[in-house]
Protein backbone atom coordinates (compact mmCIF):
# COMPACT_ATOMS: atom_id res chain seq x y z
CA UNK A 1 0.00 0.00 0.00
CA UNK A 2 1.15 3.98 -0.68
CA UNK A 3 2.34 5.68 2.52
CA UNK A 4 -0.74 8.37 2.25
CA UNK A 5 0.42 9.66 5.33
CA UNK A 6 3.99 10.55 7.24
CA UNK A 7 4.46 7.58 10.90
CA UNK A 8 5.24 9.99 12.98
CA UNK A 9 8.79 10.36 14.58
CA UNK A 10 7.22 8.66 18.13
CA UNK A 11 6.90 5.77 16.30
CA UNK A 12 10.11 5.15 15.15
CA UNK A 13 11.62 6.05 18.04
CA UNK A 14 9.29 3.34 20.12
CA UNK A 15 10.91 0.61 17.58
CA UNK A 16 14.36 1.69 17.70
CA UNK A 17 14.08 2.12 21.91
CA UNK A 18 12.50 -1.77 21.85
CA UNK A 19 15.36 -2.77 19.27
CA UNK A 20 17.93 -1.02 21.77
CA UNK A 21 16.68 -3.43 24.24
CA UNK A 22 16.17 -6.15 22.50
CA UNK A 23 19.66 -5.96 21.40
CA UNK A 24 20.56 -5.33 25.52
CA UNK A 25 18.98 -8.28 26.28
CA UNK A 26 20.21 -11.10 24.05
CA UNK A 27 23.83 -9.46 23.15
CA UNK A 28 22.77 -9.01 19.20
CA UNK A 29 23.86 -5.63 17.17
CA UNK A 30 21.41 -3.28 17.73
CA UNK A 31 21.86 -2.48 13.26
CA UNK A 32 20.21 -6.35 13.37
CA UNK A 33 17.45 -6.18 15.98
CA UNK A 34 16.51 -3.11 14.50
CA UNK A 35 15.56 -5.18 11.09
CA UNK A 36 14.54 -8.58 12.81
CA UNK A 37 12.59 -7.25 15.92
CA UNK A 38 11.02 -4.00 14.27
CA UNK A 39 8.37 -3.48 11.21
CA UNK A 40 11.03 -0.37 9.92
CA UNK A 41 12.40 -2.23 6.85
CA UNK A 42 8.68 -2.55 5.80
CA UNK A 43 7.73 1.35 6.95
CA UNK A 44 10.82 2.27 4.84
CA UNK A 45 9.83 1.04 1.85
CA UNK A 46 12.10 -1.35 1.34
CA UNK A 47 9.55 -4.65 0.86
CA UNK A 48 7.58 -6.83 2.32
CA UNK A 49 10.19 -8.76 4.11
CA UNK A 50 13.50 -8.17 5.51
CA UNK A 51 16.54 -8.49 2.88
CA UNK A 52 19.53 -8.15 4.86
CA UNK A 53 21.21 -7.37 0.95
CA UNK A 54 19.10 -4.70 0.04
CA UNK A 55 21.72 -1.68 -1.01
CA UNK A 56 19.35 0.95 0.65
CA UNK A 57 18.97 -1.20 3.85
CA UNK A 58 22.77 -1.99 4.48
CA UNK A 59 23.02 1.91 3.45
CA UNK A 60 20.58 2.88 6.20
CA UNK A 61 21.95 0.34 8.83
CA UNK A 62 25.47 1.49 7.84
CA UNK A 63 24.77 5.59 8.94
CA UNK A 64 22.04 4.11 11.87
CA UNK A 65 25.30 2.62 13.28
CA UNK A 66 27.09 5.89 13.73
CA UNK A 67 23.65 8.50 13.80
CA UNK A 68 24.13 10.76 16.72
CA UNK A 69 20.22 10.80 16.99
CA UNK A 70 19.33 7.34 15.55
CA UNK A 71 14.85 8.47 15.39
CA UNK A 72 16.02 11.59 13.77
CA UNK A 73 18.14 9.74 10.90
CA UNK A 74 15.00 7.35 10.64
CA UNK A 75 12.94 9.73 10.43
CA UNK A 76 14.72 11.22 7.61
CA UNK A 77 14.90 8.18 5.70
CA UNK A 78 11.09 7.96 5.92
CA UNK A 79 10.56 10.85 5.02
CA UNK A 80 12.68 10.48 1.25
CA UNK A 81 10.86 7.59 1.38
CA UNK A 82 7.48 8.29 1.77
CA UNK A 83 6.72 8.17 -2.11
CA UNK A 84 7.22 4.17 -2.26
CA UNK A 85 4.98 1.27 -1.39
CA UNK A 86 4.85 -0.01 2.67
CA UNK A 87 3.68 -2.87 3.52
CA UNK A 88 1.73 -5.68 1.64
CA UNK A 89 -0.45 -4.94 -1.40
CA UNK A 90 -4.17 -4.78 0.13
CA UNK A 91 -5.98 -7.31 -1.78
CA UNK A 92 -9.21 -5.95 -0.57
CA UNK A 93 -10.67 -3.57 2.04
CA UNK A 94 -14.10 -2.99 4.25
CA UNK A 95 -13.82 -0.54 6.82
CA UNK A 96 -11.52 -0.57 9.18
CA UNK A 97 -10.10 -4.40 8.05
CA UNK A 98 -8.19 -5.36 5.14
CA UNK A 99 -6.20 -8.06 3.93
CA UNK A 100 -3.24 -9.23 1.83
CA UNK A 101 -2.33 -12.29 -0.14
CA UNK A 102 0.29 -13.63 2.42
CA UNK A 103 1.85 -17.36 0.32
CA UNK A 104 0.16 -19.47 -1.42
CA UNK A 105 -3.90 -20.24 -0.27
CA UNK A 106 -3.30 -17.67 2.89
CA UNK A 107 -4.28 -14.33 3.65
CA UNK A 108 -3.24 -11.94 6.37
CA UNK A 109 -5.76 -9.79 8.07
CA UNK A 110 -4.88 -5.98 8.45
CA UNK A 111 -6.82 -3.10 10.90
CA UNK A 112 -6.49 0.44 10.09
CA UNK A 113 -7.86 2.65 12.40
CA UNK A 114 -8.49 5.75 10.17
CA UNK A 115 -8.11 9.55 11.36
CA UNK A 116 -11.49 10.21 10.10
CA UNK A 117 -13.27 8.73 13.36
CA UNK A 118 -14.47 10.69 16.14
CA UNK A 119 -13.82 7.68 18.67
CA UNK A 120 -11.77 4.71 19.22
CA UNK A 121 -12.52 2.61 16.15
CA UNK A 122 -12.49 -0.18 18.77
CA UNK A 123 -15.08 1.07 20.69
CA UNK A 124 -18.27 -0.35 22.32
CA UNK A 125 -19.88 1.93 20.17
CA UNK A 126 -18.06 0.84 17.10
CA UNK A 127 -18.12 -2.59 18.07
CA UNK A 128 -20.92 -3.95 15.91
CA UNK A 129 -19.99 -1.84 12.88
CA UNK A 130 -16.57 -3.41 13.28
CA UNK A 131 -17.90 -7.04 13.24
CA UNK A 132 -19.82 -6.61 10.38
CA UNK A 133 -16.81 -5.21 8.24
CA UNK A 134 -15.09 -8.18 9.43
CA UNK A 135 -17.84 -10.56 8.44
CA UNK A 136 -18.31 -8.66 5.07
CA UNK A 137 -14.26 -8.97 4.73
CA UNK A 138 -14.44 -12.61 5.70
CA UNK A 139 -17.30 -13.44 3.25
CA UNK A 140 -15.31 -12.20 0.30
CA UNK A 141 -12.04 -14.48 1.28
CA UNK A 142 -14.56 -17.03 1.34
CA UNK A 143 -14.88 -16.92 -2.49
CA UNK A 144 -11.39 -17.56 -2.86
CA UNK A 145 -11.92 -21.34 -2.24
CA UNK A 146 -12.19 -23.71 0.68
CA UNK A 147 -8.71 -24.06 1.18
CA UNK A 148 -7.74 -20.32 1.68
CA UNK A 149 -6.90 -19.60 5.55
CA UNK A 150 -6.70 -16.44 6.92
CA UNK A 151 -3.93 -15.67 9.56
CA UNK A 152 -3.09 -12.29 12.14
CA UNK A 153 -0.41 -11.76 13.66
CA UNK A 154 -1.01 -8.10 15.08
CA UNK A 155 -0.23 -6.90 18.88
CA UNK A 156 -3.60 -5.73 18.97
CA UNK A 157 -4.71 -9.53 19.29
CA UNK A 158 -3.45 -8.12 23.45
CA UNK A 159 -6.18 -5.91 23.59
CA UNK A 160 -9.61 -7.06 24.72
CA UNK A 161 -11.69 -4.65 22.03
CA UNK A 162 -10.18 -6.11 19.15
CA UNK A 163 -10.42 -9.67 20.24
CA UNK A 164 -14.05 -9.31 21.20
CA UNK A 165 -14.45 -8.89 16.87
CA UNK A 166 -13.85 -12.35 16.45
CA UNK A 167 -14.90 -15.80 17.24
CA UNK A 168 -14.19 -17.58 20.54
CA UNK A 169 -12.41 -20.87 18.34
CA UNK A 170 -10.03 -18.15 16.75
CA UNK A 171 -9.05 -16.10 19.97
CA UNK A 172 -8.55 -19.59 21.24
CA UNK A 173 -6.11 -20.56 18.81
CA UNK A 174 -3.95 -17.79 19.18
CA UNK A 175 -0.38 -18.61 19.88
CA UNK A 176 1.95 -16.18 21.65
CA UNK A 177 5.22 -16.13 19.73
CA UNK A 178 7.03 -13.63 21.68
CA UNK A 179 9.83 -11.41 20.31
CA UNK A 180 9.40 -13.15 16.42
CA UNK A 181 12.53 -13.33 14.92
CA UNK A 182 11.49 -12.09 11.32
CA UNK A 183 14.37 -14.23 9.62
CA UNK A 184 11.85 -16.85 10.68
CA UNK A 185 8.95 -18.70 8.12
CA UNK A 186 6.84 -17.64 10.87
CA UNK A 187 3.37 -18.80 8.90
CA UNK A 188 2.65 -22.07 10.76
CA UNK A 189 2.90 -19.71 14.13
CA UNK A 190 0.01 -17.30 12.85
CA UNK A 191 -3.93 -17.84 14.20
CA UNK A 192 -5.75 -19.07 11.52
CA UNK A 193 -9.08 -18.61 10.66
CA UNK A 194 -10.35 -21.28 8.86
CA UNK A 195 -13.50 -21.33 10.95
CA UNK A 196 -15.09 -18.20 10.13
CA UNK A 197 -14.83 -19.25 6.65
CA UNK A 198 -17.63 -21.84 6.46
Amino acid sequence: MLNADLYSVDFFDLQLRFAAKVAELSGLPFTETVGSHTNIYVRLGMGPRLDHTNPDWLEYVSALATARNPTAWTYEVHRRRAHLPTGPEVAASVGCFSYAHFGPNRVRLHFHAGSHLLESPLSIANESLRRRELTTLLSQVATLGSDVQVVGASWLYNLSSYRRLFPEPYISSLVDVNYLDRRIDSAELLPVLSCCLA
